[in-house]
């Protein structure tokens, strides 16, 4: 028998460590990179409101508590620094309301947590209308447009602890005479004003805004301003779904054609599992396939058909039942959850027939 050499043992040793360590080490990097699903939270609470520009009224430069979502006037009327703006001719002396400039101030606080997290976006769904967004007094948006939703990364202007977001929105009449002024030409207007536009001007062609805001036969003028829509603070990391919309293509009581479409924002190009499911807002839900998706990094559009035999269909009020069906869409990442979105929306079809009746 051959003589062991001194040392072998610990060659031995410091072999099989390193292979498992090797081992160890190629176990941890064959998982996948861990995905936690988006969170939301609402940023209703706190907030206070009050006139900056082109209010003559002392009482209204002082903060007063505000109602998140909402408008300026029924901010005034709740506090008492209004009468009731449906009241008598009411209309008349509350105009200078929609000619004031506005500030709306809240605090929040935000823990570490939420700022590991590889995105924090404030989501403003609904700002009426001008408007300039300050968090932490860094301004971070300049709002245009009453209709659409803004998403702001604010990760690196968020701080632990307290955070202070202040909106300053502008009158929309005041900000557009001069822009309508340097205009070559005048745009129609089907907007009404029982004394008026000021100036003489039509405002309203210019601007995305509300139309109602500037007077209709149905109701009185008055040109709202503030925070219309939830803001929210949401955090999310390899990625999150930006839309879900089920696309009707064809009913009928045999057979409900759809297509499911998917906005999905991912941090960088990755590979995750996409299922589809739906139910009648009741029961056990049926599933509508899965795929696999190798994402990009931005914005990916993902379509998918689903076949609905014999669909419960939804009727206007008196012509049959409103049923709706409950459409969802979850993705993973490995085996971890990254992102699930719902949208209820009942079935049904519309169209024009031109075909002589009796």
């Amino acid at each position: 028998m051959g003589t062991i050499r001194p040392g072998f043992f610990h060659t031995l040793a410091f072999a099989v460590f390193c292979l498992l360590g090797f081992m160890l080490f190629s176990s941890f990097t064959a998982l996948p990179v861990q995905a936690a699903e988006p969170s939301s939270r609402n940023l209703d609470s706190g907030w206070q409101f009050r006139a900056v520009a082109n209010a003559d009224q002392s009482d209204v430069k002082e903060w007063h508590p505000a109602q998140v979502p909402g408008v300026v006037q029924t901010d005034l009327f709740t506090n008492k620094l209004i009468p009731d703006p449906f009241d008598r001719d009411n209309e008349f002396h509350l105009q200078w309301v929609g000619l004031a400039d506005w500030e709306y101030q809240t605090t929040f606080q935000v823990d570490g947590a939420a700022l590991a997290h590889e995105h924090v976006d404030l989501v403003f769904e609904g700002l009426d209308t001008f408007a300039d967004v300050y968090l932490n007094e860094q301004s971070i948006l300049h709002a245009d447009n009453m209709f659409r939703r803004w998403q702001v990364p604010v990760k690196t202007t968020l701080k632990p602890g307290s955070n202070t977001l202040r909106i300053v929105f502008y009158s929309a009449v005041e900000k557009m005479i001069p822009y309508a002024k340097s205009l070559p030409y005048i745009l129609p207007s089907i907007s009404t004003h029982n004394y008026g536009n000021e100036e003489n001007i039509a405002t309203a062609p210019y601007t995305r805004k509300a139309p109602y805001n500037y007077g209709w036969d149905w109701g009185p003028r008055y040109m709202t301003e503030g925070i219309w829509q939830p803001i929210r603070l949401e955090t999310w990391d390899a990625l999150r779904i930006e839309n879900f919309h089920i696309h009707q293509q064809r009913i009928t009581s045999d057979l409900a054609n759809v297509m499911a479409e998917v906005e999905i924002e991912a941090s960088e190009p990755t590979t995750a599992t996409l299922t589809f499911a739906h139910d009648e807002m009741s029961g056990p839900q049926t599933s509508d396939g899965t795929q696999t998706l190798q994402l990009n990094a931005g914005i990916n559009h993902v379509s998918v058909p689903i076949r609905i035999p014999a669909p419960k269909l939804w009727y206007p009020a008196g012509y049959g039942a409103q049923s709706r069906y409950r459409f969802s869409a979850a993705i993973r990442i490995g085996r971890d959850a990254a992102a699930h979105a719902e949208i209820k929306t009942g079935l049904r079809s519309v169209e024009l027939r031109r075909a002589t009746d009796e």
